[in-house]
This record gives C-alpha cells, sequence and structure tokens, in this order.
C-alpha cells in the first residue's frame, strides 16, 4: 500500500505537520509506503484554466506537478491532506495543487478515461487549528454530494487498524 501525505502547512514542525508526521509514522508501522510532500516547497504554478485537461487529458503547464506528483497522485492508495484552516479554506500553496488536480476530472467525466486505481484510492483529511475550529472546518465537509464525517477529538495517538 502506498500513502502519499500532502504537507499543506507552510509552517516548519508545527501542529499539521505533527499530525501528519505520527499518521504516516503509524502506517509505516504496518507495512505501507509512505511519501510526503510539501508544495510550498515545490514550483507548483496555479491552474490557468486552459481546458487542454478536458480535451486532451494533461496539464500543460510545467512545472513540480508534470515532473512528480500527478504521478504521485496516480500511484497512491490513500491520499492524506494536512491542512490548517487558512479563511475557511487550504493554504494557497495546497490550493494549487488540488486546483491542478482538475485534469483527473477532465480525464473521467469529459473524455471518459478510467484510472485502474481510482476505484480503491481513499483519502483522509487532517487538520488542527484553534477556538472555533470546527465550524471552520465544516466548511470543506458538507457538499451535499460527499459522504464525509467529521471526528472531533484531541490530538495524543493516531492509530490505524490492518485492514
Amino acid at each position: 500500500m502506498f500513502i502519499l501525505g500532502l504537507q499543506g502547512s507552510p509552517r516548519k514542525k508545527g501542529n499539521t505537520h505533527d499530525i501528519l508526521s505520527m499518521f504516516m509514522e503509524q502506517a509505516r508501522q504496518y507495512g505501507a509506503v509512505t511519501q510526503t510532500i510539501t508544495p510550498h516547497t515545490l514550483d507548483i504554478k496555479p491552474c490557468r484554466e486552459l481546458i487542454v485537461c478536458e480535451k486532451k487529458g494533461f496539464c500543460p503547464i510545467k512545472d513540480d506537478m508534470e515532473k512528480s506528483i500527478y504521478k504521485l497522485v496516480k500511484n497512491a492508495d490513500i491520499i492524506v491532506i494536512a491542512a490548517p484552516v487558512f479563511f475557511y479554506n487550504v493554504p494557497a500553496q495546497l490550493k494549487a495543487l488540488i486546483d491542478r488536480c482538475q485534469m483527473f476530472w477532465g480525464r473521467k467525466y469529459k473524455l471518459k478515461l478510467e484510472d485502474p486505481n481510482a476505484k480503491n484510492r481513499q483519502g483522509v483529511l487532517l487538520s488542527c487549528g484553534a477556538s472555533g475550529f470546527m465550524s471552520k472546518l465544516s466548511c470543506w465537509a458538507k457538499p451535499p454530494d460527499r459522504k464525509m464525517k467529521i471526528h472531533d477529538f484531541a490530538v495524543g495517538t493516531v492509530s490505524l487498524s490492518a485492514a
């Protein structure tokens, strides 16, 4: 199993970094192969809405998305996004990466291309914040067409059960 972690906070060694590190360490203890990327250290240009992804199935922007991130996302069995809440959203550097994944949407829904791993891929969202955090986080988790549960818990131990 390959787990890709997206460290969304530009703050080094902060709470978001710590919860993602704990999660990934537990995953490694259960035998998973893990890799964490930090978008704020990479060359990720914003989406320019060129629509090439919807017409040809790839993004023409040349940067680290093309060099490595698209491949990592496609190969991941689980994608873990760890991010603080910045003005009811994720930090800009992570948002650029997410927006650029529009290519996968275009491939699936416009071009009807199948990603062999997509049906089994899962996602995890790890986040933390100060007072009023849960109300701020709810803006990410309440789209009517998605099934997402928000769990309010104190960070201490992250545990994964073997599948």
